[in-house]
């Protein structure tokens, strides 16, 4: 996709959002477990 495509910011989400969720939820689990 060539750089600066108007589809590129909402790929770049549905990309980022998964690993951000799954990186949250590891982190909580560290959290919880180191309480």
């Amino acid at each position: 996709m060539p750089q600066g495509s108007p589809l590129s910011p909402a790929l770049f989400i549905l990309f980022i959002t998964p690993l951000f969720r799954a990186l949250e939820a590891y982190t909580g689990l560290l959290t919880v477990g180191i309480r």
